[in-house]
């Protein structure tokens, strides 16, 4: 029982303080198998990463080997351009100068950032013709703003313009300017304003002065015989006063009714054949009244021993056998019809067709004889002279009842028949003349062709004055860009009807497009060539009647 004790407790002290392999006699213990610990591995990437000027947003990818790792520290950055978004994200603000690089650092691992630099800002500039000259009168003028290839085009209008001027944008540095008419005869008036930086004046000049008028019209009155006949008016004035005439009288007629007349001239009144009443009343002529009188015709009565007979029948085997007609008032018509009261209707017809208002015709009766009338014609040589505008006029012609005419022109490139290119008794030939655009005064020709031969009227016309030229012409244009070719025009301003013409002594950096001449108010639109080389200067030669003028049109050199 002893030695059980003891064999217990000797077990109890060997669990407790172990068994080193042979010693005290203890035998060998089995090894132990020590615990090794977990490892943590963590990888950062990219480790570099480029940007472009305008910035952008990096990314991070932080990836752990265990899920034991601990968490990493903050991610942070070395500058302020670098503005860090969480530990996996960063972002890089736009780049306004040169090359730059920084560093950020996540989970212990560098990551370099680089940034490219900014694009450098093109400079522009942009020119235009500098100053524009017109006369008094209102137009519409073009303005173009150039500029260097690959900068914005000028589209900006100026604001804070005069009235009398309004300059719009069409787009790609065009513009339209258009200024009214200038009514101050003693004052010129000027603006200046800018274009994307361009000072542009535009200069105005006064209206011309307006002479003091005062008009004698001579004679104050006309008296017309029955037939009609054909008069002059004169009118005497100052140089640049302008009046007209009219007419609006039945039967009296003006040959340039309306028309306004400059200076001292005349007018034709012109009077038609008359009834059996007298004609009274008044035309204007520069503005006074000229007083109109035509005599009344005589009755005409049929011949002695006609009598009238509603009843009779016209055959061919009586003497009359188309009747004749004879009319209380100028002139006679002749009956066709085979019956007295058919015949009275047509001839009643045809005495109101010859201007007879109140024509009570009468018929003869089978006793009285067919008449044939006995032609006379009155036909004037010539008409007044025409100015050399174009005009209407009128040939009056005088011929007995029932005796026919026609009328026709040997200058069809001056005068055009407009009416009465034929008639029976008392008519009127009309025409239009057009404009003399000669130097030369010229005649044309109407042929009135009647029954007892031709009569050749004369119309002649005078030859416009040459007008005073007066020119405006730019010395210069706006400088071109040299790296492509561009169009360009040059305002011409010229009194009407004075003619110019431009070339180039440039030929091979300048050529016209476009109005290499020209009358009056212009514009010379021509082609400049690309440079490859220093600034050079090409000219245009604009001619005139007054002189030349030699128009510079510069290019920047090629850098």
């Amino acid at each position: 029982m002893k030695n059980f004790r003891n064999i217990l407790l000797f077990i109890l002290v060997l669990s407790i303080f172990g068994c080193k392999g042979g010693e005290n006699g203890c035998h060998q213990c089995p090894p132990s198998t020590p615990t090794t610990p977990e490892t943590c591995t963590i990888t950062v990437s990219p480790q570099s990463q480029n940007f472009a000027a305008a910035g952008g947003t990096g990314t991070i990818t932080i990836t752990k080997s265990s899920a034991a790792c601990s968490t990493c520290s903050a991610t942070t950055s070395s500058v302020n351009w670098i503005v860090i978004n969480s530990n996996t994200g960063y972002t890089v603000s736009p780049n306004t100068g040169g090359a730059r690089s920084a560093t950020v650092n996540a989970c212990g691992t560098t990551i370099t950032v680089t940034q490219e630099p900014a694009t450098p800002t093109q400079s522009c500039t942009y020119s235009s013709q500098s100053s524009y000259n017109f006369s008094w009168e209102g137009r519409s003028f073009p303005i173009v703003v150039f500029t260097q290839s690959g900068c914005p085009s000028c589209t900006t209008a100026p604001t804070g313009l005069p009235s009398w001027l309004t300059v719009v944008s069409t787009g790609g540095g065009n513009f339209t300017g258009t200024v009214t008419n200038n009514t101050d005869s003693n004052n010129s008036r000027t603006v200046t304003f800018t274009l994307c930086g361009v000072v542009i004046t535009v200069y105005q000049g006064p209206a011309p002065t307006q002479p003091t008028c005062n008009f004698t019209v001579s004679p104050s009155s006309l008296r017309f015989p029955c037939q009609g006949d054909t008069k002059t008016v004169t009118v005497t004035t100052g140089a640049g006063c302008s009046w007209f005439a009219t007419s609006n009288m039945s039967g009296i007629t003006v040959n340039r009714d309306h028309e306004w007349i400059s200076g001292s001239g005349t007018v034709t009144v012109t009077a038609t054949g008359n009834g059996n009443y007298e004609r009274n009343g008044t035309i204007t002529v520069a503005g006074q009244g000229v007083a109109i009188t035509q005599d009344a015709c005589p009755i005409i009565t049929p011949p002695t021993g006609c009598t009238i007979d509603a009843s009779a029948t016209f055959t061919a085997s009586k003497t009359c056998p188309s009747g004749t007609v004879y009319a209380t008032g100028y002139g006679t018509g002749r009956a066709t019809s085979s019956t007295c009261a058919d015949a009275k209707t047509q001839a009643d017809a045809q005495a109101m067709t010859n201007a007879v208002a109140d024509a009570n015709a009468k018929l003869a009766a089978t006793s009285c004889p067919v008449v044939t009338p006995t032609c006379n014609y009155a036909v004037p040589p010539s008409t007044p002279t025409f100015s050399c505008q174009s005009g209407n006029g009128s040939i009056d012609i005088g011929a007995t009842a029932g005796c026919t005419w026609s009328a026709s022109t040997t200058t069809p490139d001056m005068i055009s028949i407009t009416g009465g290119a034929s008639g029976s008794g008392n008519g009127a030939v009309r025409f239009a003349v057009s404009s003399d655009s000669g130097s030369a005064a010229r005649t044309g020709r109407i042929v009135v062709t009647t029954s007892t031969g031709t009569y050749n009227v004369s119309v002649p016309q005078s030859a416009c004055p040459a007008p005073t030229c007066n020119y405006a012409v730019p010395p210069e244009t706006p400088a071109f860009a040299y790296q492509d070719s561009g169009n360009g025009s040059i305002d011409i301003g010229a009194t009407a009807g004075c003619s110019w013409s431009a070339t180039t002594t440039t030929p091979g950096m300048i050529s016209i497009t476009g109005s290499a001449s020209g009358s009056g108010n212009g514009a010379v639109h021509f082609a400049v060539a690309g440079n490859g080389g220093p600034a050079r200067n090409g000219q245009v030669v604009v001619t005139t009647s007054t002189g030349t003028y030699n128009v510079r049109v510069p290019q920047l050199a090629h850098p």
